[in-house]
């Protein structure tokens, strides 16, 4: 928790962000997980089929804005991010 609490400066409490954002990443990632199945509809075209995506687009943005709201996440996954952009 010390290495936690160390990125703590000026207005920006750590602890409390780390907190926030893992409870932001756990429901979008519960939102998501229920609206994956969905997908499967075969009847879901179209304009549905279109806002289903979007509206599991806006989970991972949702996900995405968790992790780098935190430094303790954001330094966590900064290797991945690397890894992702030297990517072609």
């Amino acid at each position: 928790m010390n290495a936690i609490s160390e990125l703590t400066t000026g207005e920006h409490d750590e602890p409390a962000t780390l907190a926030n954002s893992l409870l932001s990443i756990a429901d979008a990632c519960e939102a998501f997980a229920e609206e994956a199945p969905l997908l499967l509809d075969a009847d879901l075209r179209g304009d549905a089929l279109g806002e289903r995506i979007a509206s599991m687009v806006v989970d991972l943005q949702n996900i995405l804005h968790g992790v780098e709201s935190s430094k303790y996440l954001r330094r966590m996954f900064t290797p991945l991010r690397e890894e992702w952009r030297a990517r072609p």
